[in-house]
């Protein structure tokens, strides 16, 4: 077996098994090591059997001394006793409807049990408990146990068991970060944190593990902002001439007076879309301090240039004000808006236009300024004019 093997491969799991690991995204034997715990039950101490206390949950290590299956008349459950015993005291444990454990375990057998403590009549008992025979490999009652998140229909000890199967091809997976960074940073190599992240022997190996996978996933984000930033430079965007006179129009024309944060941050925006490299920019402000009117005049300068500009909003409701209120401050300047929402289509010239009058307008031009939700980016929706395809100014 390799990575890619599919996980109906593995030993025990048949096609309902691995329907079930379908719904954790979980294909192959690499997206069965990569699904990590989210948080551990430490076992790592066992306690003696006398000094158990009611209404607690405790790991304990003893010997099967009486095991025998029964059946509840009343309630017609299957009812599965033992008696454990250590050095100390005996113990109750009993099993409801899995009758299979009598034929798994045997008087004299060693085990260790995990689960809830109560008291039935004076004696010990604990009910339904994991449980494992201390001759094999003990992962589920012993030590610091992963937990994952599951579907109702698979097990904590199923998943643990599969990803115990597999953990050695750990190993296989290709370690993408150098030797010289990993001991500069003191970093596990990635197959020893995938090992330790299933399976810690103790706190040190989960810190440690989750130190490794941390930085991975901070260093990919970084190197991924990085590329995305080195590939913005590389790309040439198509000047936008700022018409100053027309501008000023427009400024004059408001009802209100500029801030001077608002002429230089406008200022700075119009001087960057007259150049051939992309704009990135974050406008930062709080509600009501008049981020609007700013990207307005950038808008207004790229339908001024004879494109097509958009303003995309989270919201219908936001994206119906900006309309409402980009079409009364533009109102005199031959610009024709258009709001295209899932719901809601409009225009400055037609108050109702079905979605599809609307799409023709766009696709033609005569829609110039174009507000909406993400329904803008559907793949229905073309525009004839506006910049794209890597050669986007964003306002």
């Amino acid at each position: 077996m390799n990575l890619s093997t599919p996980v109906a491969n593995i030993t025990r799991v048949g096609k309902v098994t691995a329907s079930k690991l379908k719904r954790l995204d979980i294909f192959t034997i690499q997206d069965l090591l990569f699904y990590f715990p989210w948080r551990y039950d430490d076992f790592s101490m066992s306690t003696p059997i006398a000094q158990l206390q009611p209404n607690t949950r405790a790991n304990v290590v003893g010997t099967v001394e009486m095991l025998n299956n029964k059946k509840s008349f009343k309630r017609r459950l299957n009812i599965t006793e033992a008696l454990i015993s250590d050095d100390s005291e005996m113990l109750k444990v009993v099993w409801f409807n899995q009758p299979f454990i009598a034929r798994n375990l045997q008087v004299g057998d060693r085990v260790s049990l995990s689960g809830k403590v109560d008291s039935d009549h004076g004696l010990t008992v604990m009910t339904s408990p994991i449980y494992e025979k201390i001759t094999q490999q003990v992962i589920h009652t012993q030590g610091l146990v992963p937990n994952y998140h599951l579907t109702s229909d698979l097990s904590q000890k199923q998943l643990r068991f599969l990803i115990n199967q597999v953990i050695d091809l750990a190993q296989q997976v290709e370690d993408w970060l150098p030797e010289t960074i990993r001991q500069e940073q003191r970093l596990l190599t990635l197959a020893t944190a995938i090992q330790k992240i299933h399976f810690p022997k103790n706190q040190q190996d989960i810190d440690q593990a989750k130190a490794r996978l941390s930085f991975d996933e901070l260093f990919l984000l970084q190197l991924q902002s990085q590329i995305t930033r080195q590939a913005i430079i590389r790309n040439k965007a198509l000047p936008i001439k700022f018409l100053e006179p027309k501008t000023k129009e427009l400024v004059k024309s408001l009802p209100f007076v500029l801030t001077d944060d608002q002429r230089k941050t406008a200022w700075e925006i119009l001087q960057d879309l007259e150049t051939d490299q992309p704009m990135t920019r974050l406008l930062e402000g709080d509600v009501g301090s008049g981020k609007t009117v700013v990207a307005l005049l950038a808008l207004y300068n790229t339908v001024l240039n004879g494109y097509q500009a958009t303003i995309m909003v989270p919201t219908e409701v936001l994206a119906k004000q900006h309309f409402n209120s980009l079409n009364k401050l533009l109102s005199g300047f031959n610009i024709n808006l258009a709001l295209l929402t899932n719901s809601q289509q409009q225009t400055t010239n037609q108050e109702k236009i079905t979605k599809a009058e609307l799409g023709q307008q766009i696709a033609n031009g005569q829609a110039q300024l174009i507000i909406g939700t993400h329904a803008l980016i559907q793949q229905a929706v073309e525009f004839k004019n506006a910049l794209h395809d890597g050669y986007t100014h964003s306002a």
